[in-house]
């Protein structure tokens, strides 16, 4: 009595993109491949843009279509978004008669299996300053406008509301804004005039640098402070 055995296999490979972002030694992300909803084997990327998948083996009971889909686990780094569509794969499996078993993925959708990530950041920050009015008290509708510009361009404006105090609306950034900002703060004609009351003149530089922490989060770091920042 003879017996005959057949073995054979195969190994997944694909390609790991992330946008927002450079990829680094965090960026190391599991796959798993699945069929008929039971896992097969893992895939990682290992910090690179390439997936190496472990091998499936195959005996002659595997003879026939294998469908496999292959999915991204869940990933817990801070502005990071998984690819949510999982790849199909079909694999053929056939008896060559030599003791081999020829697996190929016949699919021709499924030759290149890429998985995309999306990193996003997001920072912000608010400028306050101060108002002062000399020669009377500060009154209800002594209302002052103050415009922050960037390269000549307005960005936020900001309002003292009667107050000593000045609140501008918050700058934000996204990633593609990191590096150093350089603003120019001045107060505007008041419109209406309030009778009496000449504006202040002068303008204020303030440099903001904004830093990736690479979690999702930036932070955005003034050069100047609420007492720095005087209108009178």
């Amino acid at each position: 009595t003879n017996k005959y055995e057949a073995t054979g296999s195969i190994t997944f490979q694909g390609t790991k993109t992330l946008t927002g972002r450079e990829m680094d030694s965090r960026d190391a992300y599991q796959f798993t491949v699945t069929e008929n909803g039971e896992t097969v084997v893992y895939g990682h990327n290992n910090g690179t843009g390439t997936i190496t998948f472990e091998t499936i083996k195959y005996q002659k009971e595997n003879i026939g279509t294998h469908i496999y889909n292959i999915s991204e686990d869940p990933i817990t780094l801070g502005g990071l978004t998984i690819d949510p569509t999982p790849k199909k794969v079909v694999v053929e499996v056939k008896d060559d008669g030599s003791g081999m078993l020829n697996a190929v993925i016949v699919d021709e959708e499924s030759d290149s299996v890429e998985f995309v990530n999306e990193y996003k950041a997001e920072g912000s920050i608010t400028f306050e300053g101060t108002k002062k009015l000399e020669g009377r008290d500060m009154k209800s509708g002594d209302d002052f406008t103050f415009v922050v510009t960037e390269d000549g361009e307005t960005v936020v404006y900001g309002y003292n509301n009667g107050t000593n105090t000045i609140t501008f609306e918050t700058i934000v950034y996204t990633q593609d804004m990191t590096g150093t900002h350089t603003y120019k703060i001045a107060e505007q004609p008041s419109d209406p005039v309030i009778p009496g009351v000449t504006n202040d003149t002068k303008e204020y530089e303030v440099e903001v640098v904004v830093t990736d922490n690479g979690d999702g989060t930036l932070t955005a770091k003034a050069d100047k402070e609420v007492k720095d920042v005087g209108f009178t």
